[in-house]
């Protein structure tokens, strides 16, 4: 039977597997004592380090009417027993149900023993999650309550942590640009800034949070310099709260940028009454 090689791009997003969960294209999962996780990064790309295109997805000449040929996301599956990590399948970008199966004793020869491979190329520190999902923060993230870290070195388990993210939290100026609009112009203070005439003022801020949301950092990327910029500055940092994100237990810092147009429109339309935020 004819062989054809799939070209593997590894991309992965984070999440937690249970039977009430959505399972997403390109996840791994993994199995640990009964229970079953979604886990960040994909110990099979150790296998062949820097060389993505090493295809791992065989397939048979009469599956593949059945295989869509612009998939190309894959996932594969997990399972640590005995404190030693196995690949028991790898799986092409279909839904579990109807996806296609790697031949795996094709592919690892007298390695894949019992239904499975014993997983030795691995050494990496591999997260999955527990608990609710509480953001997303894009295609390529969730946030869960917690993370739980499982050590493995050259396919070994020799320790497991646990990671506390409950202190991650949206906010509505992120979640809602009209929103985060609306403050801005409204409580930039028009009466201290010399009139523009016909002239336009742009000001991109660069800004990020702390732990508790609070935006303590904010530079100007491009401006004019003078009130203007200080002026940006200011509103900026007096947004009230700010989103908080926590990764494996850490502050995640993320950078945003906000472009901050000063000319008459504006401020005839936020200006005249200084009106304040509800």
């Amino acid at each position: 039977m004819k062989t054809i090689k799939l070209i593997l791009l590894l991309f992965f997003i984070t999440g937690m597997v249970d039977e009430s969960f959505a399972i997403y294209l390109g996840w791994d999962k993994l199995v640990y004592n009964g229970k079953t996780f979604q886990i960040d990064r994909q110990p099979r790309q150790k296998l062949y380090g820097k060389s993505p295109s090493k295809h791992f997805l065989t397939l048979k000449e009469n599956e593949i009417k059945e295989f869509d040929s612009t998939c190309s996301y894959y996932y594969a599956e997990w399972e640590i027993i005995d404190n030693q990590l196995y690949l028991t399948g790898i799986f092409s970008c279909y839904y579990r149900e109807n996806g296609l199966k790697a031949d795996l004793r094709k592919i690892f020869g007298k390695k894949f023993i019992n239904g499975k491979v014993k997983a030795d190329w691995v050494s990496a520190n591999i997260f999955g999650h527990q608990g609710k999902m509480l953001v997303i923060v894009d295609m390529l993230t969730s946030i869960f309550e917690k993370n739980i870290e499982f050590q493995i070195e050259k396919g070994k388990l020799i320790g497991t942590k646990i990671h506390d993210n409950s202190k991650s939290k949206r906010s509505d100026y992120f979640e809602h640009r009209g929103k985060l609009i609306e403050f801005v112009y409204k409580n930039i203070n028009w009466d201290t800034l010399p009139e523009l005439n016909d002239k336009k003022i742009a000001v991109r801020v660069q800004y990020s949070a702390n732990e508790y949301g609070i935006i303590d950092s904010a530079k100007i990327v491009s401006g004019e310099g003078g009130l203007f910029d200080k002026e940006a500055i200011r509103v900026i940092k007096s947004i009230p709260e700010w989103e908080v994100f926590y990764e494996n237990g850490k502050h995640w810092r993320r950078t945003h940028s906000f472009e901050i147009i000063f000319n008459n429109e504006r401020r005839k339309k936020y200006g005249e009454n200084l009106r304040k935020v509800n």
